[in-house]
């Protein structure tokens, strides 16, 4: 059925429920009627392709409402005008091939997609739609077997609406602009992408981008297609991530780099979203990157426990009971910050037990060298009260000349020949770590008596044997995974 070329029709053209076998071609025709249907073709059954392409324009609403397509439905260059509705309406149509919206194909009221089946891919790369406060298109809950392209100086001023649709190959959006003040610039929440997301070079000047409890295979993005957390006055949050799930990151996949999307995604005023992070540390785990899934878990902790933190605050107030209440919330969140700050730093909240480690080997070192300028110093002897009273002891100890006592008294031809050996790292190894015992702490002491050296490290070893215990534990209980959250 051709009503193309040199086709105008002032009122509505009515193919409600029609039958057509073969093609609808309307390229170049013109159709108005600006207070109804321009073009009514609702519940037609057409068994080949409709073409709405090249020089058409529509002043009044186009339907193909629940029509069944046997072929596309091609829009390419299409103008379609009804500000104050539908501009074209494709609610629930079943098109059996693609859809083509794209080129320069502008659309100036709603269109809808909504409820749509698509047997190929729905294209609208360069199309224009403006419905400013509105739809500009709506393709909730369609199902498109193809992909999905909103590329290359696509412009939607107005909500476009993906949210529940499902796509069974690529959602691309490269070069793609979406903006709608005040409002969702792109909802895609619900939706089910079978290929990547390609989110490149893309623009969203106003409104807010939705991808709450969305499914895609493989995220393929770049940061600055992101809009930024910063929330202007009288707009709600730009990004909203909460649900969102991927299978894998094909691009950057470094920590620090995901780290900072969510940041710039999430901003800090809308609380806490767990799941952003944790859906981040179980693809990084699952691509292999488990030193980067480590760092992302550790960014969780410290957010969490920095808002419970930060809600413990100083109540002013002029009685007594809510003043000790005051007291006790702030010595609450000291004690919070304090624990927080140990499991930082010493065991990564649990996800870098290796950190116990290298704490305490630091420790040690530090403790063994100056345990050796303390023993060089003259300042350790022996730890018996047997031999310190002891007539050879006495001998060394109290000889002005000798300003290393237990060093002669335990040389390999002094009267302590066969006591335990001084060692200086086995000494601070003795001290620092509880559950093992080397005999050097048993058999060796700082003394008080002899020099400051002597009481300098009599009395660091407290503060030693008290970090001893607490990275030793703290070490032991994030290699059995007690003080650690898994995803």
């Amino acid at each position: 059925m051709n009503l193309d070329d040199r086709f105008r029709a002032n009122g509505a053209v009515n193919l409600a429920g029609a039958e057509i076998g073969g093609q609808l071609v309307c390229s170049n025709g013109r159709f108005v009627n600006a207070d109804g249907y321009a073009l009514n073709a609702q519940g037609a059954i057409v068994t080949s392709d409709v073409f709405l392409k090249g020089d058409f324009h529509a002043t009044g609403a186009v339907s193909l409402a629940g029509a069944e397509i046997g072929g596309q439905l091609n829009c390419i260059d299409g103008r379609f005008e009804n500000a104050d509705g539908y501009a074209l309406n494709a609610h629930s149509a079943n098109v059996a091939e693609e859809v083509f919206l794209r080129g320069d194909f502008h659309a100036t009221g709603i269109v809808s997609l909504s409820g749509a089946d698509i047997g190929g891919q729905l294209s609208c790369r360069g199309g224009r739609f403006e419905n400013a406060g509105g739809f500009a298109l709506n393709a909730q809950n369609a199902t498109v077997k193809g992909s999905a392209f909103f590329t290359e100086g696509f412009h939607a001023t107005g909500e476009v609406s993906l949210s529940g649709a499902e796509f069974g190959g690529q959602l691309a959006c490269i070069g793609g602009r979406f903006d709608n003040a005040g409002g969702y610039a792109l909802s895609a929440q619900s939706i089910k992408v079978t290929g990547p997301l390609l989110w490149y070079d893309v623009r969203t000047d106003s409104g807010a981008v939705d991808f709450q409890h969305a499914h895609i295979r493989v995220l393929n993005d770049d940061e600055e297609s992101w809009p930024s957390a910063a929330i202007a006055e009288g707009e709600s949050r730009r990004v909203l991530l909460n649900g969102f799930r991927y299978d894998a990151i094909h691009n950057d996949a470094r920590a620090d780099t995901r780290l900072k999307w969510l940041e710039k995604c999430l901003p800090d005023q809308a609380g806490p979203e767990p799941q952003p992070y944790e859906q981040l540390a179980k693809v990084l785990g699952e691509m292999g990157h488990r030193r980067d899934r480590g760092a992302v878990l550790m960014e969780l902790e410290r957010i969490l426990r920095k808002d419970w933190s930060d809600s413990l605050r100083i109540v002013p107030d002029g009685t007594w009971r809510l003043a000790w209440n005051s007291i006790r919330n702030d010595v609450i969140r000291i004690l919070s910050i304090i624990s927080d700050s140990f499991l930082r730093w010493f065991v990564g909240y649990g996800h870098r037990p290796a950190k116990a480690v290298l704490w305490g080997l630091g420790f040690i070192i530090l403790t063994g060298l100056l345990a050796d300028v303390v023993w060089n110093a003259g300042d350790i002897v022996p730890n018996s009260p047997v031999v310190l009273v002891s007539e050879r002891w006495q001998v060394f100890a109290n000889d002005p000349n000798v300003g290393n006592p237990a060093l002669l008294w335990s040389a390999p031809d002094g009267p302590g020949r066969d006591y335990e050996t001084f060692n200086a790292l086995a000494y601070a190894a003795d001290v620092f770590v509880p559950i093992v015992d080397l005999g050097q702490e048993t058999a060796w002491a700082p003394t008080t008596a002899r020099g400051w050296q002597g009481q300098l490290l009599f009395y660091l070893l407290w503060l030693v044997k008290a970090f001893g215990w607490i990275i030793t534990a703290l070490g032991a209980a994030a290699v059995t995974g007690i003080i650690r959250r898994e995803p």
